[in-house]
């Protein structure tokens, strides 16, 4: 039998090669980390990222050259160093460096410089020997004495300056000393060093009893250097901060010389009485590029400058992988002195397969790949080599032999998988907030990790770069964290005592991701409580505006009632604290007939007091013929306007009487006022004492039933003492009763308002408001008011009478001498809310909205948000030149969104202003303040527009 494979005669050696893994798939060592030099102090010149801890072993007062290999991410904390001590006897300590943290993005081959400040030293003035070597731009001191300014730490991309700065730590600037016995050592006339920045460096001055100047340097800022402190002789000035430099201080006495930072702080002035000023602190630095997650901590370092590389927050964002096979060829092979094939290399993708080179992938045909632009979408990807023999002819010419293929080819590596740290996604960042002392507010931020892992991230609140983990005497906070569809949330509920511009941020981390991270940082105002006012307005059985006010700089709050909306309700509360106001009242003219004009409503104006947080409702009326309520009696009467505490009547301006064919309405009466007979026809209100006005009301038929309603009768209805109303009625409530602090409920208890926190007690339903008389034929109907006007068969309706309690008190003016009248108002019933200002008692002149219809239509509402740009107050005053609406709009120095009530074609001027410049860029005007503390806000409108960097016009 033939054998199933024949020996056949060949020249072919089948003695072929075996691969075999030389050096298996690895991560290449030196991809994530840094050349640097000088050497570090263990003498090593690289910092290898992968192996390392957290690594702060760094030399102080130094600058390293660090050259990228690889790109990758990295968070860094930089401390400026601190400022030196002011002397040895009578002296201020230095202010403390700054803190910044901060993600950069390293990209290989880039040289960066890291620059660790020297701590500022005493008695080191321009020429002496602790000033040689100094790093950081610290400012001298005098020479004579105090400490010179602490040198800033900061890294760059490619070289030391403003441009290629990434992240910069202030320096603190340096203390003074007041030595003089002649003076005996006088202690406040010396002054410890401004801290370094942040945003801007600190400051602090000496006593300096009555001068006005600023005798210790100002801290720098981010657009301009602190200036030298101010003396009575230009020659004892201090040096101004310049570009990272902190000035020096006054060569006379011992002064301390400014910080060092992105701009240093001035240096300390010094005046002849023997007061020497410190320096400023210098300011830190965030760049909006290569840099994310920046934030600024409390200065705390009082050293020299400290660096620290976080390793927990180290992100590849590209990948080296290598791996090495070898061709063996059998001992026993003896004939061949030479195997001249080559082994070819191929990575390879799980799930995908041969690689290719591309834009982020290089080497895919090589022992060695580099895969770059990684991201946490990469985690998991698995890759391994294959490796190839391709042999080659060998032998002599002619001999037709060559080397065997490899036996055990394709020789594969084993597989290496990807890991990629998820990353903390900030969804939502806090947003400013300008809040009154002792109020709460909110910040609230939502976060998500790349791998869903969000119950595993924590939320750590900073007040000012320190963790309100910690005691504040001044604050009140609580916390909460709850899933959202988006992530969680954190929100952070804060009052404060103070009044100040403070900043909020969150430091979120996790142990599954790289962190921390900062969110923005919020700017929480807060001011002293102002005479402000919130309200919502109410028509047609549903809430229809909301908005609030700042009567003493936005101007006061008028409204008329609207023909179209059937229920004509304002409510409005003052949320920050109890505020005195002024009113002007105005009751529903009467409708007019046959030439006859419809009696006027009554005007008042008075002054009451608004209770913090307290509902006061108003009802604003129509005539008859404009439907709904409030109104007056039928056939043209005119509505009341009227005002309530929580459920209690405080006071109420009659409607005029309609006039009837043969005779005009009567007026109606203000405050305290009878309403006036109708013309040959029916009689006006009767008068009501001030807090005689009885709880239970009356229809025009006499009736008290809470559910009798007598509108077709001609007699004097009256209004009810406390608000009836249907809902809480039912469910127990008297007329006077409070009803506690929930949302404004309509008669059948449905929501009209959400809004919560105001003490309650009005009650939507029956209030014998509609009380004026009907009339009938071809007469009018009476007003409505606290006694309503009867109506008439033929002649003009009587006017309704007013009625105010003892909590309101009159105000007279040459148009008004008792505060009160009959008649004034020939329109819809109006109201107008003033600061009230006691100076101009006698003169309180009443305040007439608008009229409806064209007038009405001519007016808006102005929103107007201003920004403030850091601490200093800066403020401005616009005043009306031409038109109608607030005789002055102030702004600043607070943040905040307001509103002004404007008619169109208005002109307003800018009047006064304390600021250096004026910069219009579109429709945002920035008033700022150019001098060495620095300060601006921005005004927007959103209507009308600035013509100019001083006039805004109402150009609708």
């Amino acid at each position: 039998m033939s054998p199933l494979f024949p020996s056949i005669p060949t020249t072919l050696d089948l003695n072929g090669p075996e691969l075999s893994i030389l050096k298996a798939v690895t991560r290449e060592s030196g991809e994530s980390s840094f050349n640097i030099s000088p050497s570090l102090p263990d003498g090593s010149t690289t910092i290898d990222l992968i192996s390392l801890d957290d690594f702060a072993a760094f030399d102080s007062s130094i600058i390293y050259t660090l050259t990228a290999n690889g790109d990758f991410d990295l968070t860094i904390d930089l401390e400026g160093a601190a400022g030196g001590v002011g002397g040895s006897q009578n002296f201020g300590t230095g202010g403390k460096g700054g803190k910044v943290t901060g993600t950069v993005s390293f990209e290989s081959g880039e040289v960066y410089k890291l620059v660790i400040g020297t701590r500022g030293a005493f008695n080191a003035g321009p020429d002496g020997p602790s000033r040689a070597g100094a790093i950081g731009g610290g400012g001298a001191s005098s020479g004579v004495g105090g400490g010179s300014g602490g040198g800033f730490t900061g890294i760059f991309k490619t070289s030391i300056s403003q441009e290629n700065a990434l992240l910069i730590a202030g320096g603190g600037g340096g203390g003074s000393e007041q030595d003089d016995p002649d003076d005996n050592q006088n202690p406040l006339r010396k002054a410890d060093g401004g801290d370094g920045g942040g945003l801007t460096g600190g400051y602090i001055r000496p006593v300096q009893g009555s001068a006005s100047y600023s005798i210790s340097g100002q801290g720098g800022t981010q657009l301009s250097g602190g200036g030298g402190g101010s003396t009575n002789f230009i020659d004892y000035k201090g040096g101004n901060g310049t570009a990272l430099l902190g000035g020096a201080g006054s060569t006379f006495n011992s002064t301390g010389g400014g910080g060092g930072g992105y701009f240093g702080g001035g240096g300390g002035g010094y005046v002849a009485s023997t007061i020497n000023g410190s320096g400023g602190g210098g300011s830190g630095f965030i760049a909006t590029t290569n840099v994310i997650n920046g934030y600024f901590s409390n200065a705390s370092n009082a050293d020299a400058g400290k660096v620290n590389f976080i390793r927990s927050t180290f992100s590849d964002r590209g990948l080296i992988l290598s791996g090495i096979a070898t061709a063996t060829f059998p001992d026993s092979q003896t004939e061949k002195n030479t195997n001249t094939g080559e082994i070819n290399y191929r990575w390879y993708e799980d799930g995908v397969g041969a690689l290719s080179d591309s834009s982020n992938i290089v080497g895919s045909a090589t022992t060695t790949i580099n895969i770059s632009g990684l991201s946490f979408n990469d985690n998991g990807r698995k890759f391994f080599l294959r490796a190839d023999y391709t042999p080659s002819a060998y032998g002599s010419i002619g001999a037709a032999k060559s080397t065997p293929n490899a036996y055990n080819e394709p020789l594969d590596f084993s597989t290496f998988t990807l890991g990629v740290a998820p990353s903390i996604v900030i969804v939502t960042q806090p947003e400013d907030s300008t809040v009154v002392q002792n109020i709460d507010t909110t910040f609230s931020v939502i976060a998500n990790i790349q791998d869903g892992t969000n119950d595993s991230l924590s939320f750590d609140w900073q007040y000012d770069g320190q963790s309100l983990s910690g005691t504040f005497p001044n604050l009140v906070k609580s916390q909460v964290q709850i899933n959202a569809t988006n992530g969680r949330q954190s929100t952070l509920t804060i009052q404060n005592s103070l009044v100040e511009l403070a900043k909020i941020s969150c430091i979120i981390s996790s142990v599954n991701a790289s962190s921390p991270v900062s969110s923005n940082t919020a700017n929480l105002d807060v001011s002293s409580a102002r005479i402000f006012i919130k309200w919502e307005k109410f028509g047609n059985a549903t809430r229809t505006e909301q908005g609030e006010r700042n009567l003493a700089t936005s101007g006061p709050f008028t409204a008329r009632a609207l023909a179209d909306n059937l229920h004509r309700t304002i409510q409005m509360w003052s949320p920050e604290k109890d505020i005195d106001v002024k009113i002007t009242l105005g009751g529903a003219a009467g409708a007019a007939r046959n030439n006859n004009r419809g009696g006027e409503g009554g005007i008042s104006v008075f002054k009451m007091t608004l209770k913090q947080n307290t509902e006061y409702t108003v009802k604003l009326g129509v005539n008859s013929f404009q439907g709904g309520g409030p109104r007056g009696g039928t056939n043209g009467g005119g509505g009341l306007a009227a005002i309530y505490e929580k459920a209690r009547v405080l006071a109420v301006c009659g409607g005029g009487g309609g006039a009837g064919s043969n005779g005009r309405g009567g007026d109606g009466g203000g405050v305290n006022v009878t309403g006036e007979n109708g013309g040959n026809g029916g009689n006006g209100g009767a008068f009501i004492g001030v807090d005689t006005l009885p709880t239970d009301g009356l229809t025009q038929a006499g009736r008290n039933g809470v559910s009798d309603f007598d509108n077709d009768n001609s007699g004097s209805g009256r209004i009810s003492g406390c608000t009836i109303g249907k809902y809480w009625r039912e469910q127990g409530k008297s007329p006077c009763e409070d009803v506690g602090t929930g949302e404004f409920l309509t008669s059948n208890g449905a929501t009209y308002s959400p809004t919560t926190g105001i003490e309650r007690g009005y009650k939507v339903g029956q209030g014998f408001r509609n009380n004026g008389g009907a009339g009938s034929s071809n007469g009018g109907g009476g007003g409505a008011g606290a006694r309503g006007g009867q109506g008439s068969s033929n002649g003009g309706g009587g006017g309704a009478s007013g009625y105010y309690s003892s909590q309101v008190t009159l105000l007279s003016s040459l148009t008004l001498p008792n505060g009160t009248t009959q008649g004034g108002n020939n329109d819809v019933a109006f109201i107008s809310v003033e600061v009230y200002d006691e100076s101009l008692d006698g003169n309180q002149e009443p305040l007439i909205p608008p009229t409806s219809g064209v007038g009405q239509a001519a007016e808006r509402t102005v929103t107007w948000t201003v920004t403030r740009a850091n601490t200093e107050t800066v403020t401005g005053v616009f005043s009306l030149t031409s038109g109608i609406g607030p005789s002055q709009i102030g702004f600043g120095p607070n943040g905040e969104t307001k509103t002004s009530q404007i008619s169109s074609g208005s002109v307003y001027t800018l009047t006064g202003t304390n600021a250096d410049s004026k910069n219009l860029n579109g429709n945002t005007l920035t008033l700022s303040d150019d001098d060495s503390n620095p300060g601006a806000i921005s005004i927007t409108s959103d209507i009308g527009r600035f013509s100019d960097n001083e006039t805004w016009v109402a150009n609708w």
